[in-house]
């Protein structure tokens, strides 16, 4: 029994677990995908750096990894790495760029269309004060007008009033009183 748990554990320990970690090819052009672990094995496709691959059974030299499109192969452990390689991320360093560029070039047209809006709107401004202060002289000018004519008719109303006191006045006999 105790031959059965320390087997058991061996086995636990000395295997490595099997797992569906996503890898990529390093910065190497071209690695072989081939039919077995082993450099006399036959090549069955090459593979470009920055490729993602499912490692499936990993070895000391060699791992098996399944490609994207389904097909299995294996290729030499060293060309294998967990990060990303520079030329991959350069790839979309590059792409959110362009993105940027697009988006600033999208952000410049934005501003240079309310920069003339704006520019328009102080023009119209501009023009609406000027209309707004010669209102405002032409107001001060009918008003001033307004006042003048009825200074006059009050003071015609006064002299015709003194006029029709003296006409009247003349016709009157004069009291004794005051003779």
């Amino acid at each position: 029994m105790k031959n059965l748990c320390f087997v058991l554990v061996w086995l636990l320990f000395s295997t490595k677990a099997v797992s569906a970690a996503n890898m990529y090819i390093n910065d190497v052009v071209n690695v072989s995908l081939r039919t077995g672990p082993g450099l006399d094995q036959e090549v069955i496709q090459m593979i470009k750096s920055g490729q993602e691959l499912d490692i499936i059974e990993n070895r000391k030299d060699w791992s098996m990894v399944r490609l994207p499109n389904g097909q299995d192969g294996w290729v030499l452990s060293r060309y294998l790495t967990t990060d990303q390689p520079n030329s991959y991320l350069l790839q979309v360093l590059e792409d959110k760029h362009r993105q940027l560029l697009a988006k600033t070039e999208t952000v410049q047209q934005q501003y240079d269309t309310v920069a003339l809006e704006n520019n328009r709107l102080y023009t119209e401004i501009d023009t609406h004060k000027q209309q707004l202060m010669r209102l405002k002289q032409d107001y001060d000018a009918l008003k001033e007008e307004r006042n003048l004519h009825l200074f006059v008719i009050g003071a015609g109303i006064l002299l015709l009033g003194f006029f029709i006191g003296y006409v009247t006045n003349k016709n009157r006999r004069r009291s004794s009183l005051l003779s």
